[in-house]
């Protein structure tokens, strides 16, 4: 079996010849790439990665961070109590050494009828699965970008935000907010 050796963030990917003679557009291979990452490198079945890299596309892309466990774009429901913050979501990016590749830029682009929408640098836990590498660094607060909602009235309210990761990775967020007294 051919093989190539790929450095990705430090470390060392054993690649394929199958898997690496497909071609695809971008996103493929970023979601082929971040396939390996999961099983940690080395000579893997190529069944196990396809499988991974088709759970990447459909998830969106890949990504470092909290970006692995978005698509690119997702509704969220959330109930929030009249004129206390509520926080809607965290985003951050880590290497696999749990160090921060940088802050999430969070834009606005729906704000509140009802509330105010506002985002903040801070340290937050990441949520990475068990199957991430990165599952280690869920122990310890990270560098995050965090979004923040606080309603003015009861009713029903959305907004959306658009955050862009250090990567170049991009997702958008619609939250569903339920407001109550």
């Amino acid at each position: 079996m051919l093989r190539l050796i790929v450095s990705v963030m430090g470390g060392l990917l054993v690649l394929p010849a199958a898997v690496r003679a497909q071609d695809g557009n971008a996103l493929a291979q970023r979601c082929r790439l971040e396939a390996f990452r999961q099983v940690g490198g080395g000579v893997q079945p190529v069944e196990l990665v396809t499988r991974l890299q088709d759970q990447c596309i459909r998830r969106g892309g890949p990504a470092g961070g909290t970006e692995g466990r978005l698509s690119a774009s997702r509704t969220a429901q959330r109930t929030a109590v009249v004129g206390k913050p509520l926080k809607l979501d965290h985003h951050m990016s880590l290497n696999p050494d749990c160090t921060s590749m940088g802050y999430p830029e969070a834009r606005i682009i729906k704000p509140g009828s009802i509330g105010t929408v506002s985002t903040r640098k801070a340290a937050d836990f990441s949520l990475f699965p068990a199957s991430n590498a990165r599952h280690v660094c869920n122990a310890k607060r990270a560098s995050a970008t965090q979004v923040w909602y606080v309603a003015s009235r009861a009713g029903s309210d959305t907004v959306s935000t658009r955050v862009i990761f250090p990567s170049g990775n991009a997702v958008t967020r619609t939250y569903v907010i339920e407001a109550v007294r």
